[in-house]
């Protein structure tokens, strides 16, 4: 029984139900703006029109709008958030486990449940963020690994440089796990004395990773003929033109607006205690 007290997957379990019971009461939710608006498009999704999604313009990555159309139905969606919620807690465990040692399973498992699972975070529905961080965190988990395993197969880089740029197609935000698995492999290969070609070879599976899903990409282009340009301006294009509009605002009160959210779903406190755990 201690032992098994003791294992990472038993907390992975507790946390996956931590976040499952939170997400229980919502199940027959109606569905809010943005996964109505992205269901609607995946389901009218088609390849003769003048948007890349059919006849309605969306600002999200395809990536997304495949899982959504995957989903099929309101019911569907909110497994589909189910299920990455219970990738999140078991992906946040692991890498809790890679860095601090077992010990930090406990305090992993059950806050990465709660936050999976947030009311005041609206991830208790399914949005895009809920989703993407899944393989961004998995990206950063695979990394960390090769990091620690000298002999560590380059296909796990490979698999780190393709998820890192999956995130990036749910959620075009989601830049972040890519770049810094790229950083970290440019900065190891400075400092350790691993023969050269092996330091070259570690960084370029993990792009060439990366680049396999750029070229899904463009293949999926060139087969569904979508307008010039409309796959960019649907991921970036809109956002840098709103950025215009969102930048007249009042900026301090924006930022105000996130406190509440912060404190009442103890996002607040797990960033403080994250900083002492840091120190």
């Amino acid at each position: 029984m201690r032992r098994a007290a003791r294992h990472p997957g038993t907390w992975i379990c507790i946390g996956i139900v931590v976040a499952l019971a939170l997400r229980a009461p919502w199940l027959g939710t109606a569905l809010g703006r943005d996964e109505g608006g992205d269901l609607l498009v995946a389901r009218a999704w088609h390849h003769s029109s003048p948007f890349p999604y059919g006849p309605f313009f969306l600002d999200r990555p395809p990536l997304l709008l495949l899982l959504y159309k995957a989903a099929a139905t309101p019911a569907g969606v909110r497994v589909l958030g189910a299920i990455a919620a219970a990738g999140l807690v078991a992906v946040s465990t692991l890498l809790a486990v890679r860095l601090a040692g077992r010990r930090a399973a406990p305090f992993a498992a059950v806050s990465s449940g709660l936050m999976a699972s947030s009311f005041w975070l609206k991830s208790v529905f399914t949005p895009a963020e809920l989703i993407a961080v899944v393989p961004s965190a998995a990206s950063v988990l695979l990394v960390l690994r090769t990091l620690e395993r000298p002999r560590a197969s380059l296909w796990a880089l490979a698999a780190a440089g393709a998820l890192g740029a999956s995130a990036l197609l749910v959620k075009q935000s989601f830049s972040d796990a890519l770049a810094a698995g790229g950083v970290t492999l440019v900065a190891a290969a400075i400092v350790t004395t691993a023969p050269r070609r092996i330091r070259l070879a570690r960084i370029g599976a993990y792009v060439l990773g990366a680049a396999a899903v750029g070229a899904a990409l463009v293949v999926w282009a060139q087969v569904t003929h979508p307008p010039a340009g409309s796959i960019y301006y649907a991921m970036f294009g809109f956002r840098l033109d709103a950025t215009h509009t969102l930048a007249k605002g009042e900026v301090f009160t924006r930022m105000g607006r996130l406190l509440l959210p912060a404190v009442a779903s103890g996002l607040a406190v797990l960033l403080v205690l994250a900083l002492g755990g840091i120190a």
